[in-house]
């Protein structure tokens, strides 16, 4: 299993433009601020990965920044969502770039808990679905293999 990169290798997180506030009982359906696709994109329970190569018909790549410690106390940039502190730690903050070729398409952070990092993504350096694929068939074959 790969070590957690340095926490020097963290950038800030940046501040959303549009953030969902759940405390109140808002929908994203009730909010004219977005389209529907980015709703889905932003919102959905799925992979954003995922959705922009459906969208490009490409494969997207990412290009890991960072997974290291989240740090405690303030930090450069915007806080986390209010949702990470539904978890449980040790958490691990990962940033990575999304790409199509050459061209970068968007950034994406997660957060996630060490233990959980270290169990489903064992190829870090893969989109988190694809990782996720892999350590299910991994499952599924000592699961099912007649051996």
């Amino acid at each position: 299993m790969e070590a957690p990169l340095d926490l020097a290798s963290l950038l800030p997180s940046p501040y959303p433009r549009w953030q969902l506030n759940l405390s109140d009982g808002s929908t994203a359906a009730g909010d004219g601020l977005l389209s529907g696709p980015w709703r889905l994109l932003l919102l959905g329970d799925g992979s954003p990965t995922r959705h922009l190569e459906s969208l490009t018909g490409k494969p997207v790549e990412i290009e890991l920044i960072a997974m290291a410690p989240e740090p405690v106390g303030p930090s450069a940039g915007a806080p986390p969502p209010p949702e990470i502190a539904e978890l449980d730690g040790p958490m691990l903050r990962r940033q990575v770039w999304l790409r199509c070729g050459n061209k970068t398409l968007a950034w994406a952070e997660s957060w996630w808990n060490q233990a959980q990092a270290d169990a489903y993504l064992q190829q870090r350096e893969l989109p988190i679905w694809r990782s996720l694929t892999a350590v299910r068939k991994q499952s599924d074959k000592r699961l099912w293999s007649p051996w």
